[in-house]
């Protein structure tokens, strides 16, 4: 079998365990000596380790990588309010071992209107209006300071006065602090803009990525290639293997949500839906109005509370399937029933004796069911055949990936895991590493996403009723 560009185990790249650190220095000799029964310890510490390694627990980061916020907009419960909480103070002659200050937990900007957050018009630019949704809008700002592009997500939800924080932007700050990974989007810092002394709107600062891959599969004029397809299917998949490793599930894997930069990197991004997996309180039972319809499993969609991160293998599914598909989604039923009979119609329905009529799926189930009948036959593989934008490039290997990722039974659907290490990615023409992906990216258009195609069809539309 040809050997591709990355290993066959590429998640195994990060197994080994970090080589022990050497034993700190001596301490000085004390200036007098001491009296007592030997117990004083020295105020002299070893050097810490404070650099965000992908490699590490997850439990020591919230120190770390706490961002300053100011009181008023702290939560009030102690659970979210220790999510923000601000880094410990320093001394003001700092030991020659001590830490350097994180910049994620420290204004780069002295002048602050108040103590807290940065002040969003004194740290970028903004160029652009280029998406939005219910969290808020998102601008192309540029950093005064490094002149470089950033994304700038404006969150709704603060009140007036300032006083509340939205638990979407607690969690998706939470989260990226932890989440540190070449496929998943960056966050930089977090502004607020002001009015007087009290913040009224929360800014996240993300790295720019031209584009994301809704504009990029539905504008006509890109050339999208079976190597951006592979390439991208495989960065998209390491991506969640690494978030799920770490322990959360992101709950809204849809291409609007996949960005891509200039370079042909992917980055997983808007992650206000995401949670930890398993939940603290085992008993608890999770959301289920989570997933666009489009990429929403049938797991959700008829009604399971204890769910895991294979819904988001279910939604990678869809997302791989689109990119490979002439036109639109796989499934695309208007409301949360017709998505189900779409599924059913292409994947055929689950038997009565299967996980689908047992639990919480069973009475919706039924009434499914009981309204009219349906095969058991698996059309996917002649779907992806006839559709397929690149028909030579539908393998074998490529159908038999697909289907492990849209296995309905989620406990016999694979993982990400298993996924990376499909023999879909072994096989000619190879994944293509990340470095060497911009050598393909000559899009002619600059920047595509979401916003852009949308704002042309209403364009369109107003053309077509004006004429």
């Amino acid at each position: 079998m040809p050997q591709s560009n990355f290993d066959r185990k590429p998640h195994l790249k990060n197994g080994s365990r970090k080589r022990p650190r050497p034993p700190p220095p001596p301490p000085p000799p004390p200036p007098q000596p001491t009296t007592g029964n030997g117990n004083n310890k020295s105020a002299f510490q070893p050097p810490q380790d404070h650099t965000n390694s992908n490699n590490n627990s997850n439990s020591n980061n919230s120190t770390t990588n706490s961002y300053l916020l100011p009181s008023s907009t702290l939560p009030k419960s102690s659970s979210q309010a220790s999510l923000l909480s601000p880094p410990p103070s320093k001394s003001s002659s700092p030991h020659p071992f001590s830490p350097p200050p994180n910049p994620l937990s420290l204004p780069r900007f002295p002048p602050m209107i108040s103590p807290g957050l940065p002040d969003v018009a004194v740290c970028y630019n903004k160029k652009a209006h280029v998406g939005a949704g219910m969290y808020g809008v998102v601008f192309l700002a540029k950093d005064k300071v490094t002149g470089a592009d950033v994304a700038l997500k404006q969150m709704n939800g603060l009140g007036e006065g300032g006083g509340g924080f939205p638990l979407t932007s607690l969690r998706e700050i939470n989260i990226l602090r932890k989440l540190r990974h070449e496929n998943i989007v960056k966050l930089h810092r977090v502004v607020a803009k002001y009015e007087g002394p009290t913040p009224v709107t929360l800014f996240l600062a993300f790295d720019y990525l031209s584009y994301d891959l809704f504009g990029i599969l539905r504008s006509p004029n890109v050339p999208v290639k079976q190597e951006h397809i592979k390439s991208w299917s495989f960065q998209l998949i390491k991506g969640l293997h690494f978030a799920h490793q770490k322990g959360y599930i992101h709950r809204d894997i849809k291409p609007a949500n996949i960005l891509v930069s200039s370079a042909g990197v992917v980055k997983i991004a808007d992650w206000g839906l995401a949670r930890s997996f398993p939940p603290p309180d085992s008993a608890k039972r999770l959301t289920m109005n989570v997933v666009t319809l489009w990429y929403r499993p049938p797991e959700l969609l008829l009604g399971k509370k204890n769910y895991s991160q294979k819904v988001d293998i279910w939604s990678a599914g869809c997302v791989i399937a689109e990119m490979f598909k002439n036109k639109g989604s796989l499934f695309a039923g208007p409301k949360d029933p017709d998505q189900i009979k779409e599924i059913w119609e292409m994947l055929g329905v689950p038997p009565p004796n299967s996980w689908a009529a047992t639990g919480d799926c069973k009475e919706k189930y039924d009434e499914y069911t009981s309204e009219r009948e349906y095969s058991s036959e698996n059309k996917l593989d002649a779907t992806m055949r006839r559709n397929a934008r690149m028909h030579g490039y539908v393998t074998e290997n490529f159908l038999k990936l697909l289907n492990g990722l849209l296995c309905q039974d989620p406990d016999q659907r694979i993982t990400a895991f298993d996924a990376m290490d499909a023999d879909y990615f072994f096989d000619k023409p190879l994944v293509i590493k990340t470095e060497n992906m911009k050598d393909i990216m000559n899009f002619k258009q600059e920047s595509i996403h979401e916003k852009n195609v949308k704002d042309r069809k209403q364009m369109d539309k107003q053309m077509d009723m004006a004429g």
